[in-house]
């Protein structure tokens, strides 16, 4: 099956674009990222291209970017629902791992 990947690069979406690259019942033909989630557009295709390039992938599939703004829906969603968020944040991640929502080095 062929699939453009629609992301805002954050660490959900990097899990499964990883799985997708992986699983050979999918062919990754493009990645679309936008800036209009919880990621800012450049550094999320640069997240995608790092993404790619660690997997071998780097010069086979398409990154382009989308719009650079973010969403007020995505703001009330979060405002609204932040304790929810956090608590669980903290319960996984009890070190502040993953302060940054960029935290794919670029090398």
């Amino acid at each position: 099956m062929k699939v453009i990947i629609d992301t805002d690069m954050l660490i959900d979406d990097w899990m499964a674009i990883l799985y997708l690259l992986q699983n050979k019942d999918v062919e990754v033909i493009g990645i679309a990222v936008t800036g209009t989630g919880g990621s800012y557009l450049e550094p999320g295709c640069q997240n995608a291209l790092s993404l790619l390039k660690i997997t071998g992938l780097d010069t086979t599939v398409p990154v382009c970017s989308g719009a650079e703004g973010k969403m007020g829906a995505m703001k009330l969603y979060f405002l609204e629902n932040l304790d929810r968020l956090m608590s669980v944040k903290r319960k996984w991640d009890p070190n502040d791992f993953f302060n940054s929502e960029q935290s794919i080095p670029l090398k």
